[in-house]
């Protein structure tokens, strides 16, 4: 529950907006969707968890982590969320 009152408070601080761009740092991409607050990968899979997507973005990039913090590996603007969030 606390990941999801996170993620509500970054949307209503303006953090993250729809079709925002997350990167991470193999590279990969990330785009913020509205209508469901989720997140879709290059490959148009649709995760409405941070986590989950920074999951599977790794091991399609070839990691082998099963356990990933969404707000650490994802990227914006060269900060990580995490960082941006600690700042509202």
């Amino acid at each position: 529950m606390k990941s999801k009152r996170k993620l509500n408070k970054a949307f209503a601080s303006g953090i993250i907006k729809p079709g925002d761009i997350l990167t991470n740092v193999k590279g990969g991409k990330c785009m913020v969707l509205f209508e469901e607050k989720g997140f879709m990968l290059e490959n148009a899979k649709v995760f409405k968890s941070l986590s989950r997507a920074a999951i599977v973005a790794n091991k399609n990039s070839g990691g082998e982590s099963d356990s990933l913090n969404g707000w650490a590996y994802w990227h914006q603007n060269d900060k990580k969320l995490f960082e941006l969030y600690d700042g509202i």
